[in-house]
């Protein structure tokens, strides 16, 4: 599908281990993911960057799109681990420097 002459391209989920998904979107610089914890109570959540396809040799810079904070320049081996409230989500985007 085309959106604005641009292919578009649909979320997929890349992870998913019993009580929580990864989804995630290319983006025309890098990617968005949304953390989603679907448990009835809090858990602790990692995130690697490989298994979204990234690599040790790129440097990104991560910001949480909702709460409007950088998160810092990651390599694209790195990991980040989010502690979700009982069905609550976390909207990660990752550029590449």
């Amino acid at each position: 599908m085309k959106r604005n002459g641009q292919e578009s391209i649909s979320p997929m989920r890349r992870v998913e281990a019993g009580s929580w998904q990864i989804w995630a979107k290319t983006l025309k610089n890098g990617q968005a993911a949304l953390i989603l914890n679907i448990a009835g109570s809090s858990s602790t959540i990692t995130l690697k960057l490989s298994d979204l396809g990234f690599t040790s040799s790129q440097k990104l810079t991560a910001r949480d799109i909702w709460e409007h904070i950088d998160l810092g320049i990651l390599s694209g081996d790195a990991s980040m681990s989010f502690t979700l409230a009982a069905h609550d989500s976390k909207f990660i985007s990752f550029v590449s420097q």
